[in-house]
């Protein structure tokens, strides 16, 4: 199964493409996400999200925001910096 990110802020959408697993550290702790995670939302830190895309691992910065999966579908609304 494959995830769906996408990675949006006020001005762009960075990234919107399937990815195998992402691992981002919340308020609450650090987080990752599979196919068929329980559905969750959360407030992101401050922090490095990373990204299994075909097999490697990909880095992005985030300034904070929040993180929504439902069903398959990840979306985090933060600001970014490459």
């Amino acid at each position: 199964m494959i995830l769906n990110l996408c990675v949006l802020t006020p001005n762009r959408i960075v990234w919107d493409s399937e990815v195998k697993e992402i691992i981002l550290p919340t308020t609450s702790g650090q987080i990752g996400i599979l196919p068929n995670h329980a559905p969750i939302a959360s407030a992101v830190d401050i922090s490095i999200l990373r990204i299994r895309f075909k097999d490697q691992w990909l880095t992005m910065a985030l300034m904070g925001g929040l993180l929504e999966y439902i069903i398959q579908k990840v979306y985090i609304d933060i600001f970014v910096f490459f």
